[in-house]
């Protein structure tokens, strides 16, 4: 069949996505870029005599290169995403109880159409337990570049809640090929940096769910130690002690290329500059220059003086105000942010939401799991 049918075809009808999705510039990922039309992925389930699901999934306004071959599914999973000559993983609706389903990305052989156990579940907020949806639910590729996972009625039962990040681009791997991520759903935006992710890499890593804990403060001090949080980081997120050079805020007391603190700027004594940069913590001193610095509204470094601070809010904001109280700096996320990561591989800081989408990152040029 060629590209013009397809197109004809597509516009005729919506498309049953069962047992394979080709993506047409490769074999083992699976692209969308959101436009002004919605895709629906509605999971139709019928059953026979013994109660084993019979349904499948169909998908209006899907791209044209995602006709190639639908076929029957695996009894427990209804795909939505999946390869029929190339591929380990799929995307799709896994039976959960009678009349229930998760949204899933699990093993898939094509070859012989069977499925492993589960390597992501959509997760209820605040919650460990998977969230369970009844027959007929929906994912929803909207026009905002957002996903909503949605009952029979239309209810909102899981999204990453995505909006107003820029995203362009939803991408699938169903095998690992470059740096991308086996089995991973990403969503991208226009600068190809990643938004969100249904698994998020690992390395060192300090956290902090800043709604669950109150106002954390770290005090630039001339004396040891010399910055001074309160409430105190916990452990594995001790910082190490730094000098009165490099004031560590966080970083690894024995792992970690990267720390977030202070870095005197040269100038007046004790006058500093909010940055991270390279950290040697064997020999607790720096291992190169500054590779972020927090910029004010001209653009320039914002220098502060000893007594200033760095504040974590429950709110979900990141503030640094100087030693007379007045704020210099913000992340300007109050009431989106939840979680605050700083990555010592790679040296960025990062803020989530709840849903684990970034709100807002200090460096341009973000980790990418899916190599273009």
């Amino acid at each position: 069949m060629d590209f013009s049918a397809l197109l004809l075809l597509s516009a005729l009808s919506p498309i049953l996505l069962c047992s394979s999705v080709n993506a047409g510039r490769d074999e083992d990922k699976f692209e969308y870029t959101f436009s002004n039309v919605e895709m629906n992925c509605t999971n139709w389930a019928t059953y026979d005599e013994a109660a084993r699901p019979l349904g499948r999934v169909i998908c209006t306004n899907p791209p044209p290169y995602a006709l190639d071959g639908a076929g029957s599914c695996d009894p427990r999973h209804h795909h939505i995403i999946s390869f029929k000559g190339e591929g380990d993983y799929a995307l799709g609706f896994e039976k959960a109880t009678f009349g229930s389903w998760y949204l899933s990305i699990y093993p898939y052989s094509p070859k012989t159409k069977t499925s492993g156990e589960p390597i992501w579940r959509d997760p209820q907020v605040d919650s460990s337990a998977p969230l369970q949806v009844p027959d007929n639910c929906s994912l929803v590729f909207l026009k905002s570049g957002n996903l909503e996972l949605r009952d029979s009625s239309g209810l909102v039962r899981w999204t990453p809640a995505a909006e107003g990040l820029g995203v362009t681009h939803f991408v699938f791997s169903a095998r690992k090929n470059g740096n991308s991520a086996a089995g991973n759903m990403v969503l991208y935006n226009k600068a190809r940096q990643v938004v969100w992710q249904s698994i998020r890499p690992g390395g060192n890593k300090f956290q902090l769910n800043s709604i669950h804990r109150p106002d954390m403060v770290c005090t630039l001090r001339s004396s040891k130690p010399m910055v001074n949080c309160k409430p105190p980081l916990e452990y594995p997120m001790n910082p190490s002690e730094g000098t009165a050079q490099y004031r560590n805020v966080i970083s690894f007391t024995k792992d970690g290329k990267y720390a977030l603190g202070f870095w005197a700027t040269g100038g007046r004594k004790g006058s500093s500059y909010l940055a991270i940069y390279k950290w040697n913590p064997s020999s607790n001193s720096p291992s190169g220059q500054a590779i972020w610095r927090a910029l004010g509204k001209d653009g320039r470094p914002v220098a502060v003086e000893d007594e200033s601070s760095i504040s974590f809010l429950h709110k979900g904001d990141i503030i640094l105000k100087n030693n007379k109280q007045k704020v210099v700096w913000e992340t300007g996320t109050g009431g989106r942010a939840s979680d605050v990561e700083f990555n010592f591989d790679t040296g960025a800081l990062y803020l989530y939401n709840q849903q684990g989408s970034i709100v807002w990152r200090s460096d341009a040029k973000l980790y990418l799991v899916d190599s273009m």
